[in-house]
């Protein structure tokens, strides 16, 4: 737990994570700022787009868990320090926070249940937005495209 403090106390301006040139981890990472309910962020799109780096990069699940650890303030940062060992991994701290920002099966299959285009949005952008959440509920479901 030390390691994370340490980690999450050596941000640059409080703007995503360390940047140290000897880190593998965050090697070539682009500018990510940091999760923050206060300016308006939802924690669902955020994951969305950290996880589009993740996938960029290939990372392990380790380099995932280290990255959302140092992106995360605040009560977010209250809530890794609550995993024990064991659940100290991405899939979990990500399970949790998904959960403490309301960010369930029923509030996506509600959201994806009741969506209208935005006034705002072309055609293309409302399918996209169907097909993440759509995604985003079956994942938190844990259905498998098999099953459907």
């Amino acid at each position: 737990m030390k390691r994370f403090t340490a980690e999450n106390t050596q941000r640059t301006n409080g703007q995503g994570a360390n940047r140290d040139p000897n880190s593998d981890v965050f090697t070539n990472l682009p500018r990510i700022p940091t999760f923050s309910p206060k300016t308006g962020d939802t924690f669902d799109s955020y994951i969305v787009r950290l996880e589009m780096h993740f996938k960029t990069y290939e990372w392990n699940d380790q380099k995932k868990f280290i990255a959302l650890s140092n992106l995360i303030t605040g009560d977010a940062l209250k809530t890794l320090y609550a995993l024990s060992p064991e659940e100290q991994n991405h899939q979990s701290l990500k399970g949790v926070l998904l959960k403490k920002y309301k960010c369930t099966a029923p509030e996506y299959r509600g959201s994806f249940k009741q969506a209208i285009p935005l006034e705002s949005q072309n055609i293309n952008e409302f399918v996209t937005r169907l097909e993440l959440l759509l995604d985003s509920w079956l994942e938190l479901d844990n259905c498998k495209e098999k099953n459907l």
